[in-house]
């Protein structure tokens, strides 16, 4: 109403219209425009020193999620503009209600020159300690992209059904297994497998069980393991002895 009633309407309307903007002068420059209440506490605490502002920029008036998605905090940091790597977002209590971060799944480690960088943490290290789900006997741990991790159980090692069988089709984890049972080439590799998590590998990539001859055998450890001992004794000769 007020913009229609500045409108000239005199026959050779030689003034055009007459256009009104809200402006508030803020440390002597002018903002017009839309003037919402979170946009003048922007302006008004940007004027102070980092400390020095008065407690209304403190308590963080109308700044709610100022690293939502979109939000000037998550704008600025994931531009990188600084060139620190400081991508992540994180809200803070004082104006301007942000501080650039390292980005989910890293922090921030100062070197001995005195400059920092942003390193990756495995959330396996952690979890693998505090967490039940993750600490069992056969659990293992995966680390993931932005601070996730993911851990499970494994089965049962196959190995644990090492018996007095023969027949490669018959065995453990398809391994040697002695006639009387007493010894066999199925190695489970839950250590590993959790060595590997600790590590920020992915445990997947470690096979459940390997074959491997016991201490004493020699072999491939799927079809054949055979004493050494009894080797020597079938190949011995007197004259294998020193001095004769």
């Amino acid at each position: 109403a007020e913009q229609r009633a500045q409108v000239d309407t005199s026959a050779d309307r030689e003034r055009g219209d007459i256009v009104l903007l809200p402006t508030v002068v803020i440390n002597e420059r002018q903002f017009r425009g839309k003037l919402e209440r979170s946009a003048v506490l922007d302006a008004i605490c940007a004027g102070f020193e980092r400390g020095a502002e008065p407690d209304l920029c403190a308590a963080g008036a109308d700044q709610n999620d100022a690293c939502a998605a979109g939000s000037v905090g998550a704008v600025h940091c994931a531009s990188d503009a600084d060139g620190l790597s400081l991508t992540g977002c994180e809200e803070i209590s004082r104006y301007p209600f942000y501080q650039c971060a390292c980005p989910l799944g890293r922090r921030k480690v100062t070197r001995p020159d005195g400059n920092f960088t942003c390193e990756e943490v495995n959330e396996c290290q952690r979890a693998t300690v505090e967490m039940p789900s993750c600490s069992c006997e056969r659990c293992v741990c995966r680390d993931l992209p932005l601070g996730e991790f993911t851990c499970h159980e494994e089965p049962p090692s196959a190995c644990a059904d090492a018996g007095g069988r023969s027949g490669v089709d018959e065995t453990p984890g398809g391994c040697w297994v002695s006639a009387d049972g007493k010894h066999n080439a199925c190695r489970d590799n839950i250590e590993a497998k959790k060595a590997t998590g600790l590590k920020g590998g992915d445990p997947a990539t470690i096979p459940a069980t390997t074959c491997a001859c016991p201490k004493g055998f020699s072999g491939d450890g799927v079809r054949s393991c055979v004493d050494v001992d009894e080797v020597r004794s079938i190949h011995w000769s007197p004259y294998d002895r020193v001095g004769v």
